[in-house]
């Protein structure tokens, strides 16, 4: 198995010192489908300015595990009960992804704006031990999310369907996909064999078969 990517416990977060005048969103790896690694609609950096007096490491944050995946950017996401942020995602071989502000970890932004886990080591649900796959030597001491997620920051529909329009049909549309999670207004649902409606920082409410808002 051959990754450039290089294992790291801590995301960086680099950023411009002076306030770009547009921020663009980078939502999959390599900043689009084609994977060349160019941002067309990146008019901000340039080797004028990419430079250690105006360009650099504002912070670091400490996360639960290995990172070989792409940190991802969207500008301007509406945190519910938290406020607009501009975000950086990223996901660990500990099987979580975490979303920060990508401007500040003082004050309300020392944490996580969210983390979300998909383990459940008291229903078995676990990484993979690295030991398990002796051929894989890159990746240590377990393997968990390796690929960069998608963030579809888009009109919520499938193909063929009208776009969605409330709740019910939000939920509609999750539960015909293969999405993982959907995030819907201060509700988080959540797929793991039941349909699970969690709301942050509040209360669950767990039905079979059934979600109710």
């Amino acid at each position: 198995m051959s990754r450039k990517s290089i294992p790291v416990s801590t995301i960086i977060v680099l950023m411009l010192v002076a306030v770009s005048a547009a921020q663009v969103s980078v939502t999959t790896y390599h900043n689009s489908n084609t994977r060349t690694g160019q941002n067309v609609n990146e008019l901000v950096l340039r080797p004028a300015n990419v430079n250690v007096t105006t360009f650099g490491r504002l912070f670091t944050r400490s996360l639960d595990g290995q990172v070989y995946v792409q940190p991802l950017y969207v500008p301007n996401v509406v945190i519910p009960n938290k406020g607009v942020h501009n975000v950086v995602y990223v996901a660990t071989e500990h099987d979580s992804v975490y979303a920060f502000d990508a401007d500040s970890n003082t004050g309300a932004n020392a944490g996580p704006l969210w983390k979300v886990s998909f383990i459940n080591p008291q229903a078995g649900v676990t990484t993979i031990p690295s030991t398990d796959y002796v051929a894989c030597v890159d990746l240590s001491p377990e393997i968990g999310i390796t690929g960069t997620p998608v963030i579809v920051n888009t009109s919520f529909n499938v193909r063929g369907e009208p776009i969605v329009c409330t709740p019910e049909e939000a939920i509609n549309c999750f539960s015909h996909t293969d999405m993982d999670v959907l995030v819907l207004g201060n509700f988080l649902v959540e797929r793991s064999g039941k349909k699970r409606l969690f709301e942050y920082p509040g209360k669950v409410t767990v039905g079979t078969g059934e979600l109710v808002l």
